[in-house]
């Protein structure tokens, strides 16, 4: 089995590419590292809030994980979603309840590694209207983490362990460097991060692992508009480590896009989130973001899909030099697709991930028999104006022998000469989900205006 993994690996990695393979992590035999990989839990308590229930689907990837056996559980930043003492003792609380004494059944331990993001350190968290709602329910208003040293002084009540800016823990031999956002404007790694990392004397012969909560700047997506960047340091200096993997929360982005996994001088893996799971730009039914003004997906004839929906984490399997990243939703308990599995010797890299990915990839394929049908309709657009617009529908294409779940459909309409009118990039509504939740049926909406004179629709599943 590991003979066969290897091949898969060594085979897909000379292209640059990971391999995706269902039931990896099983077949890897007794592993040499076993981590929970968690991101943006955002555990949110109001004045009158149930620690027990805010925390439910928490303490319900920390069972998965106990009974999956981790050597410790990483969470990449926004443990409290406004950054009260209340909201972290919650966390603390839930994973005590889950590990007694940071421990699975059988005495072994789990290693913390949760570190701090932007909603656990920034005072914007800690506002006069949040002030408001305490005093106006007569309920003491909690402490802010924002607030002098709190951040270490509570953290180390809540956890029993000492807390630093950048924490270094070993988990069974393999170095873990953990990096807190540090108040507003921090951006996750501090500048000195290259000094730090040079004077932890890291093996250059096995992996380690580095996580923070921001993007890192160009790696998975730069080319779909990915969000939250950080300050580039970590960009800078990683490259300089090639048995790196380095964890990276914040945008919430669906863990179902293996894109989310980065292979070029180092390796990055996109963790996720455990509250929402967005979905990508640049489709008629992506994301819009709030704090971009005048952003052009507002514009769009489609709302953004229900990012609500999606609850994903992901357990790490490190066998020598294999891992094995599994995907998986807490919501409904269903995997999120295969899983990734990918080679650390950096001899059998190459930085051009996603195109060689491309050229490697196969498409997805409708059924035989499926059918695209056309209707008008007087709808609205996302701003909720009134809009003139023609639905085109399709069947979701699900997984089926070697063709993959679709990602995502491109929807032509043409001129009866074949002429492009408009082009449109939509998502099924449930992509961010398991493919087993995802509707029967996927729609692409645009505004008649734009499509005046079209002789027929083409849909590709991409």
């Amino acid at each position: 089995r590991r003979e066969f993994l290897k091949g898969a690996c060594a085979a897909a990695a000379v292209y640059g590419v990971p391999a995706r393979i269902w039931g990896a992590a099983r077949m890897m035999g007794k592993p040499d590292l076993v981590i929970g990989l968690l991101s943006d839990i955002h555990i949110s308590l109001g004045p009158k809030g149930d620690p027990v229930k805010a925390t439910r689907l928490f303490r319900h990837a920390l069972e998965y994980f106990r009974d999956r056996h981790v050597d410790g559980v990483l969470v990449s930043g926004d443990l409290a979603n406004l950054g009260l003492e209340t909201e972290l003792k919650a966390v603390a609380d839930a994973w005590f309840t889950v590990f007694p004494d940071g421990k699975l059944p059988d005495g072994s331990p789990v290693a913390n590694l949760m570190h701090y993001g932007d909603h656990d350190a920034e005072a914007r968290f800690y506002s006069d209207r949040l002030k408001a709602e305490f005093a106006k329910a007569g309920v003491p208003l909690p402490r802010s983490l924002s607030q002098g040293e709190l951040r270490k002084e509570i953290w180390e009540a809540l956890f029993h362990e000492s807390w630093s800016p950048v924490r270094h823990v070993k988990v069974k031999g393999y170095d873990f460097v953990l990096s807190n956002f540090m108040r507003e404007g921090g951006a996750s790694a501090p500048k000195d991060l290259g000094e730090r990392l040079a004077k932890m004397r890291l093996d250059p012969a096995k992996p380690f692992f580095y996580s923070q909560h921001r993007y890192i700047g160009g790696t998975y997506l730069a080319d779909e508009e990915m969000w939250g960047g950080d300050n580039g340091v970590a960009g800078r200096v990683l490259p300089n480590y090639p048995n790196c993997v380095a964890f990276q929360g914040h945008t919430h982005y669906m863990l179902t896009d293996p894109r989310g996994v980065w292979i070029g001088p180092y390796v990055t893996v996109n963790t996720g989130s455990l509250k929402d799971a967005s979905c990508g730009r640049v489709r008629e039914n992506g994301l819009d973001i709030s704090w971009y003004k005048n952003d052009y997906m507002r514009e769009k004839q489609m709302g953004c899909l229900d990012e609500r929906a999606g609850h994903g984490g992901s357990v790490m399997t490190v066998k020598g030099d294999l891992i094995a990243i599994e995907r998986r939703d807490f919501g409904c308990d269903l995997p999120l697709g295969p899983d990734i599995v990918f080679s650390m010797e950096p001899a059998l890299r190459s930085q051009n991930v996603d195109a060689a990915r491309k050229a490697k990839s196969i498409a997805p394929e409708f059924s035989p028999g499926a059918k695209v049908t056309v209707s008008e309709r007087a709808g609205k657009d996302r701003q909720r104006r009134e809009t003139a617009q023609v639905v085109v529908r399709f069947p979701t294409v699900k997984a089926s022998g070697s063709h993959p779940r679709a990602h995502e459909y491109f929807v032509r309409a043409e001129k009866a000469d074949g002429t492009l009118l408009k082009e449109e990039r939509v998502y099924s509504p449930g992509i961010n989900l398991p493919e087993a939740k995802d509707a029967p049926e996927t729609i692409c909406v645009f505004a008649k205006r734009d499509v005046e004179g079209a002789a027929r629709f083409v849909v590709r599943p991409a």
